[in-house]
C-alpha cells in the first residue's frame, strides 16, 4: 500500500474542456508522484486563496503551467532536504520516483508521507531546478479524464448544472439554441450579403 496518496483540489471550474486532468498531471510530474495515487477534487469557490478561477480563454494550462511546476519542484526539494537531514547525507544523494524517496549507497527508502510534516517545518527555498523535459513520465502521456465517471453517471460538475432560484437548466438550453438560430438565420438573410461575398472571395 502507497505510503502516500497526493489529494489536489482543482481549481479550475469543469466546462466540458477537462482541466482537472491536465493540470493536476503537472503537478503529479513535477513532484515525482505516481499517477495511481493522484486525487483530484473540485475546489471550492475562493479567489482569495485560489486566485484565478474562471472558464474561458483556454488559458488554465498556460496560465499555470510555470507556477504549478515551480510550486511542486519546491515541495520535492523539501522533501529531499527533510530526508537528507534525517538520514544524515547529502541532499544531492537522494533521488525521487513514483512518490518515494531513495538513498541507493545506503538502501535506503522512505515515502513523501513519512517526511512530509518534517519538510513542512524547512525555509522553502527561493530557487530550485525544475524537471528536464526528457525526464517526464505522466506529462506527454494519455490519462483518462479524472471526472469521467461523474460525467457519465450525470453528477452535477458543469455551471449548467447548477440549480438556483429562478434558474433552470432547460431554460439556458433553449436560449443557447434560439442564439444560434437567430445567427443562422442572419448569416443567410440578404443584409448580410456582402460579409457573405467577401467570405467566399476569401475562400476562393
Amino acid at each position: 500500500m502507497a505510503s502516500f496518496a497526493l489529494n489536489i483540489n482543482g481549481k479550475t471550474q469543469e466546462v466540458d474542456v477537462d482541466p482537472n486532468t491536465p493540470m493536476p498531471m503537472i503537478v503529479a510530474e513535477e513532484l515525482d508522484t505516481d499517477w495511481k495515487d493522484v486525487i483530484v477534487e473540485q475546489a471550492p469557490l475562493n479567489t482569495d486563496i485560489f486566485t484565478r478561477q474562471l472558464a474561458g480563454g483556454s488559458q488554465s494550462i498556460r496560465a499555470g503551467w510555470e507556477g504549478l511546476r515551480m510550486a511542486d519542484a519546491t515541495a520535492r526539494h523539501m522533501l529531499i532536504a527533510a530526508a537528507a537531514e534525517e538520514w544524515k547525507v547529502a541532499v544531492d544523494e537522494i533521488t525521487t520516483d513514483a512518490g518515494r524517496l531513495f538513498h541507493k549507497a545506503s538502501d535506503k527508502s522512505m515515502g513523501y508521507g513519512e517526511v512530509a510534516s518534517a519538510a513542512a517545518k524547512l525555509a522553502v527555498p527561493e530557487e530550485v531546478a525544475l524537471k528536464d523535459v526528457k525526464d517526464f513520465k505522466i506529462i506527454g502521456t494519455s490519462r483518462k479524464n479524472v471526472d469521467g465517471h461523474k460525467i457519465v453517471t450525470g453528477k452535477p460538475l458543469c455551471g449548467l448544472d447548477i440549480q438556483g432560484r429562478n434558474v433552470d437548466r432547460h431554460d439556458r438550453s433553449s436560449t443557447c439554441i434560439r442564439i444560434e438560430i437567430e445567427i443562422l438565420r442572419w448569416f443567410r438573410s440578404e443584409e448580410n450579403a456582402w460579409n457573405k461575398r467577401c467570405f467566399y472571395d476569401q475562400d476562393l
